[in-house]
């Protein structure tokens, strides 16, 4: 219903300033003038006032009714007339207005625009906005560069401008208050020599290359002779005809120009009564610059939508979400990739051959760009950035490049691929878009020599990474693993590339030694964690390799009895235990705990007390150094306690946990001091001690909240709901009740997820 009510909001607008000016005009009140208006075109004055809400749209001879009131008796202006036609939709726009308002004035000026190529340009609002304010009058840049990657729509963003400037300097669109700056010539000169269509490369017969091809397009547009004047006389021919009147210049592909320097020289030079437009590849930071980026999601899914209607092609939203996360925002891929479509060819084949250096759209969008780079370090370092999957940092590419130390020569390249459009820079890192990351790949593939060599120094980069923010979980330890988050994309990418190519010393290092089996569990990584370990479980036990076969057992059969998969667990955790002994006691201390805390989820408390029980005995037999022995401890007081907790003797499990307590705050293990005081505010809310569970929870919130611990926050958020449930806090119970569950459902924690259902369905009872 509120949309129907203002779908003529617009036509609604007009007919009430056609009802106050008349007003005005004849000295009415409102009722006479309703009433003289409802009377000419035949309707009640109920009706006209529903068509001033915009809640109906009269009839098209109403409409025209309307419209000779408000010309002949309102005194109105042509401009209000065509506003009332065109938003009541009349079939007859201008036809109508000429014959009520008389003809337009439409002034002759020299152009030569070519013709657009759609009627609608869809995004670049802001650019058209920045554009338009360049070429005012009032705006002192003579020089207007727009940069971009071939195929963003350069070329289309200044057509669209010239022809607004164009309408209004003739006078066929006059708009009160637009701010569209007048010209008394606008000249157009391209040198561009393909065009890309839905049906493939154009060749364009018309190229201008040169400076003399500039001369003449100008003297042809302006309608005066050049071609007899010598060279010499020329440049002041052409000066002194730009210079009688205000002149918009057009110079399109600036790239493929010959002597682009003498052609700088002179589009610099020109008169003041001169604005000049330059497209380019590359950026001119000299002059005041515009530049191209890919059209924004929402923007190139509506151009999707737009072209696949307008050619009958059939594409479903996913499909064209598909094409956006392929290609990215590049309006001359999507236009092509459409009337592919549309011509016949899936999706799949059309995205399978699009980064190929043989396909139109590649050859189009980057062979200009690319080809002069080849065998140059600007080329290495664009294949390199193209391996990361996420923008990588400035160190990771050169030293993937083969080029960490040569500074100066990462400083150029870098340089020349960001003026190139290539590449963005955000910070210390380099982004590519989809489109120009798939032919970057195509162009690594093409380079097998650099590409082994390039693919060995990105693992050891990463290696070296993981060392540096690697690690166990101590003190202030999301101060390094985010850094291992920030990377974690790339991270998968050099995991598959190793599986790829049975580089299993690398993965295990990178998942065992470098504790990436720690930083996914906390982080909440656990699928990835799944795979990669029984990857490395596979693998292992392929090469004999018992002893780290065994210990990614333990990390995966702890993981799987978290997410609820407690048979598979089981089978997992009772092999690693059949294997034990190749373990080192470190591995069996853990392993124990983990068979433990499985038969614990199962209920089996029995059980998991003499599984602690075989722990506690490995523990004290075992040689640990400090701070391992605490930890090892701590880690076995936890089990012990939530042993206790689940059969509600609460006492013990108090014992158990202050014992972690003071072990975890001994050797700085942040991480699990703020556990231990969740299970401490557990076991108080149990016992009704609200005050002294609110003080235990507030003492680790600001750890929480500075962490990234998914399990250990939805733990929190948890232990908050059941005590302002006990508080009789409702509200507040089910705000915390609510994170919990969305936490544990992210996780995959069935149990618990399932516990803060039944919470929540008792809080709203």
């Amino acid at each position: 219903m509120p949309q129907r009510e203002t779908r003529y909001a617009r036509l609604g607008e007009q007919i009430t300033r056609l009802v106050r000016s008349l007003a005005a005009v004849k000295g009415w009140n409102m009722t006479q003038t309703m009433n003289y208006i409802a009377h000419s075109v035949h309707y009640g004055p109920d009706m006209i006032h529903r068509w001033r809400q915009g809640k109906a749209c009269p009839l098209p001879e109403a409409v025209e009714a309307l419209a000779q009131i408000g010309n002949k008796e309102a005194n109105l202006p042509r401009e209000w007339g065509e506003s009332l036609l065109k938003a009541a939709q009349y079939p007859d726009v201008m036809n109508t207005v000429n014959r009520l308002w008389g003809p337009k004035d439409i002034r002759f000026i020299p152009c030569n625009l070519r013709p657009l190529d759609r009627t609608e340009l869809i995004g670049r609002k802001v650019e058209i906005i920045r554009l338009l304010e360049l070429l005012s009058p009032g705006h002192a840049a003579p020089l207007i560069t727009v940069d971009g990657i071939g195929g963003v729509g350069k070329t289309a963003l200044v057509l669209e401008v010239a022809y607004r400037c164009w309408r209004a300097s003739t006078g066929e669109d006059l708009t009160p208050g637009s701010n569209v700056p007048l010209f008394d010539a606008i000249i157009f000169v391209s040198a561009k020599q393909q065009y890309l269509t839905p049906d493939g490369l154009l060749t364009s017969n018309e190229a201008k290359r040169t400076l003399r091809d500039i001369f003449r397009m100008i003297a042809s547009t302006l309608s005066f002779e050049i071609t007899r004047a010598a060279p010499q006389d020329q440049l002041a021919r052409v000066q002194e005809a730009l210079g009688k009147q205000q002149t918009l210049l057009i110079v399109d592909n600036l790239e493929t120009m010959e002597d682009k320097q003498e052609i700088m020289s002179f589009l610099y030079d020109l008169p003041f009564s001169v604005k000049v437009v330059i497209t380019t590849r590359e950026r001119v930071l000299a002059f005041s610059p515009i530049r191209l980026e890919q059209l924004a999601q929402e923007e190139a899914l509506h151009l999707i939508e737009k072209e696949a209607q307008e050619k009958e092609a059939d594409v479903s939203k996913e499909q064209a979400l598909r094409l956006y996360q392929h290609i990215g925002g590049i309006p001359v891929a999507l236009i092509y990739t459409i009337g592919q479509i549309a011509s016949g060819f899936s999706v799949e084949s059309v995205l399978a051959k699009l980064p190929l250096a043989s396909n139109e759209v590649a050859r189009f969008c980057f062979e200009g760009s690319i080809s002069p780079l080849r065998g140059q370090t600007s080329h290495c370092l664009l294949m390199a950035i193209a391996m990361f999957p996420k923008s990588p940092l400035r160190v990771a590419i050169a030293y993937t490049a083969g080029l960490a130390g040569d500074s100066i020569a990462v400083e150029e390249g870098l340089a020349q691929l960001h003026k190139l459009s290539l590449i963005r820079q955000h910070g210390s890192r380099y982004k590519l878009i989809p489109l120009t990351r798939e032919y970057a790949l195509s162009e690594l593939a093409a380079n097998t020599k650099f590409e082994l060599e390039a693919r060995e120094r990105w693992v050891i980069w990463y290696l070296d990474y993981t060392k540096e923010f690697g690690g166990k979980d101590w003190k202030d330890w999301h101060i390094h693993y985010n850094h291992l988050e920030e990377e974690w994309e790339n991270l998968l990418a050099v995991f598959e590339w190793c599986a790829t190519r049975e580089q299993y010393h690398a993965l295990q290092i990178l998942w065992q030694d470098r504790y990436l089996v720690k930083f996914a569990h906390i982080y909440g990584y656990w699928d990835d964690r799944l795979i990669w370990l029984n990857w490395i479980i596979q693998a292992a036990e392929k090469r004999g390799d018992w002893s780290n076969a065994v210990r990614a057992m333990v990390d995966s059969g702890s993981t799987l009895t978290l997410v609820g998969q407690l048979e598979e667990a089981k089978q997992l955790l009772q092999h690693a235990w059949d294997m034990h002994e190749h373990a080192n006691t470190w591995v069996q201390v853990i392993l124990a705990e983990k068979i433990a805390n499985l038969h614990i989820y199962q209920k089996r408390f029995t059980d998991a007390l003499q599984w602690l029980e075989q722990a506690k005995v490995l523990l004290e037999r075992a040689q640990f150094s400090e701070p391992e022995r605490s930890r090892r401890w701590a880690d076995l007081h936890i089990c012990m306690g939530q042993v206790y907790d689940r059969q509600q003797n609460y006492n013990q499990a108090e014992q158990c946990y202050r014992k972690v307590l003071s072990l975890s705050q001994e050797i700085g293990w942040q991480r699990v001091t703020v556990l231990a005081r969740i299970h401490l505010a557990y076991i108080a809310v149990a016992q009704a001690r609200f005050d002294e569970a609110e003080t235990l929870l507030k003492t680790g919130l600001p750890v929480v909240d500075n962490n990234t611990d998914k399990r250990l926050t939805a733990l929190y958020r948890q232990t908050f709901a059941q005590l302002y449930k006990g508080k009789g806090k409702v509200d507040e119970a089910l705000r915390w009740a609510k994170e919990a569950l969305n936490g544990f459902e992210s996780l995959g924690m069935k149990a618990e997820a399932g516990e803060m259902h039944e919470l929540l369905q008792t809080l709203q009872a």
